[in-house]
């Protein structure tokens, strides 16, 4: 995880992008990452609840999550939301994000 100093400014959350297939829209992701990126955000949260997260199957938060840090690349901090209805998908988010070596986690209270 990064230090805590890192986490300053702005952060918005970002929306997931998907087709009318509702599979992720990797080209909408990469152009809206790095507008983003261009416009000197201090750093993003995706899967966050604007991300959608509660209406996306695992493999596509998985995905989504991969595609965007991978693309995101380091070039500014990653906050990535893990949260759901069960503890047990919780953690498997978290060992998820933690091989993806993200910034940090945000995790809501499972609902």
């Amino acid at each position: 995880m990064t230090q805590i100093t890192k986490f300053h400014g702005v952060f918005p959350p970002v929306p997931t992008i998907v087709n009318a297939q509702g599979e992720l829209d990797k080209v909408g992701m990469a152009t809206l990452l790095d507008h983003l990126i261009a416009s000197k955000v201090n750093g993003v949260l995706l899967l966050g609840s604007g991300g959608e997260f509660c209406h996306m199957t695992n493999a596509l938060r998985l995905e989504t999550a991969e595609f965007c840090v991978r693309h995101i690349n380091r070039r500014i901090p990653v906050l990535l939301g893990i949260s759901s209805t069960s503890t047990q998908e919780v953690i498997k988010y978290g060992q998820h994000a933690d091989r993806l070596e993200v910034d940090a986690v945000l995790v809501l209270n499972p609902y």
